[in-house]
């Protein structure tokens, strides 16, 4: 792409935006000139693993996590993926932001901020941003003000109308919460759209002031030494009528114009896409190297379950990974902060999972399209269970997340989700498997030192790791062979509670082997 390119992004997107795109190439311009941006052309998404943790989870601090640092790098993680850290009032765990240029004071502020990006870098640790850019909190200035009067700039930042009869084919995100896109508000004498929760109202980026701002907050974090941002929601970035207002092909625009003026700046910022979608729908995301470097592979989700429920590895084999740009990356998860989805699994396999995997109903989310909890829950509270299902995931293409505190088989947190519950009135599953960091000293121990022992080994073998795996079911049996150069690397994983032989390895209930083969 060339230094320009984000110009022709703006009009195709905004063909009578001509005014703002005059504002927004100044202000690139001044940007560059500051110096304030180093670009990197290696593509280290690619290598080691995500380590996924909100900023209060070590010690109720974003100073907590700055002092793990050497706990994460020990570990054999490379990359940390910060959750919500903006100004919020809290009630979405800080998706609903209130302010998108300062770190939320209770975890510690701007400036412990800089010193733990500091820090992670020093140790070798990239750093992703979590960011909403879909919606804000209803207590952001934007909306307070718009919300105040018609003849507010603010007020066509947000989706208003007179009425709740808009968008009939489109469906709230949580319809166990919100029966409704519409909520009404008195002050303005109007309804505004609202896809997740109804203290989360709706940008509209059909005003091209939405996307100027929205490109000043990225810069602004790019230049605070950010690595990358996970673009949350993105498939709903973009309202039409008679549609369902996901996956647009404008919001494809969007994402490449945000990437485009970081690219002008400085080539190498990750974009990556929270984009729960089929994957022949995911790769779109990727564009043509020049939208997201990376997104996560939800569809492959649910099948880790429905193999380790079935104690049969041939779903894993048929999960498909279509051919990504040379940039692009798939990242890959058993958990992260929301629930396990099942969007996209037969009626009979989620009734199936949902039996196995939730059979209480405080435990599914979603109306039953996905449920929540801790992995060594969901696992049967098995260490070798566990660690089975962690063979299973690093035997797979992509970047791996872990999510904090499975390493140490953290288990589901009752009194933390009982708490959020009640603070924010509304009884989200999800809490059952976000609270604070915590041990388990039964089973701690056994559980880290074998994650740790793979993902060890992963990052010392970049090469081999990088290379695409042949997958393999033998029985209960999941074979993973990768080769570079003379070496071929052999992951198996037994997805029985019983023993088994495959190819003259006794493989003990949830056994691993890991090994190099010499050519």
């Amino acid at each position: 792409m060339t230094d320009v390119s984000y110009i022709n992004v703006w009009k195709k997107l905004y063909p009578h935006g001509d005014e703002a795109l005059t504002r927004l190439t100044g202000f690139l311009e001044k940007q560059k000139r500051s110096g304030s941006f180093t670009s990197t052309s290696k593509q280290w998404y690619k290598e080691g693993t995500i380590y996924c943790v909100y900023p209060d989870a070590f010690d109720g601090s974003i100073k907590g996590l700055t002092n793990r640092i050497d706990y994460l790098v020990e570990l054999g993680v490379s990359i940390i993926w910060l959750l919500p850290s903006l100004e919020s009032p809290g009630k979405d765990q800080g998706f609903d932001i209130s302010d998108y240029y300062r770190i939320a004071g209770r975890h510690g502020g701007n400036e412990a901020f800089r010193e733990f990006i500091e820090a992670a870098h020093k140790a070798g640790l990239k750093v992703i941003f979590d960011i909403a850019i879909n919606h804000t909190s209803d207590e952001h200035p934007w909306f307070k003000e718009g919300s105040t009067t018609d003849q507010s700039l603010f007020r066509a930042f947000y989706h208003w109308q007179p009425d709740a009869e808009h968008y009939p084919d489109a469906q709230p995100i949580f319809p166990d919460s919100e029966d409704s896109l519409w909520t009404w508000h008195p002050s303005a004498k109007a309804y505004y759209l609202h896809f997740f929760y109804c203290f989360q109202p709706d940008l509209n980026y059909a005003n091209p002031e939405v996307a100027l701002e929205m490109i000043k907050v990225l810069t602004f974090w790019k230049a605070f030494g950010v690595d990358g941002f996970r673009m949350d929601a993105a498939p709903y970035l973009w309202k039409e009528e008679g549609t369902d207002c996901v996956n647009r092909p404008r919001v494809h625009l969007i994402l490449k114009l945000f990437r485009a003026c970081l690219d002008f700046l400085a080539p190498g910022s990750l974009f990556l896409a929270e984009s729960n979608l089929p994957s022949h729908q995911l790769v779109e995301y990727f564009g043509d190297d020049n939208e997201c470097q990376a997104a996560y592979h939800f569809p492959l989700v649910p099948v880790f379950y429905e193999a380790l429920y079935h104690r049969d590895p041939a779903p894993l084999i048929h999960v498909p990974f279509h051919a990504l740009p040379p940039g692009g990356q798939y990242f890959t998860f058993l958990r992260c902060h929301d629930e396990v989805p099942l969007d996209y699994v037969s009626p009979e396999k989620r009734q199936d999972l949902l039996s196995c995997y939730a059979p209480e109903p405080n435990t599914r989310f979603r109306g039953g399209h996905g449920f929540s909890g801790r992995l060594f829950e969901l696992m049967g509270r098995n260490p070798e269970k566990t660690l089975a299902a962690w063979s299973l995931l690093l035997s797979m293409p992509g970047t791996p997340v872990l999510y904090y505190g499975d390493e140490v088989a953290m288990e589901n947190n009752r009194d933390f989700y009982e708490k959020k519950c009640k603070e924010t009135g509304v009884f989200d599953s999800r809490f059952l498997h976000r609270g604070p960091w915590r041990r388990n000293e039964k089973y701690a121990d056994a559980v880290l030192t074998g994650i740790q022992e793979m993902l060890c080994c992963r990052k010392e073998n970049p090469e081999i790791f990088a290379a695409a795996p042949q997958l393999e079911a033998r029985g209960p049996v999941l074979i993973s062979r990768r080769h570079a150069g003379n070496n071929q690397f052999l992951i198996m994983t037994n997805l029985a509670g019983d023993s088994c032989m495959c190819d003259s390895h006794e493989l003990p209930p949830y056994g691993r082997v890991w090994e190099f083969i010499q050519k």
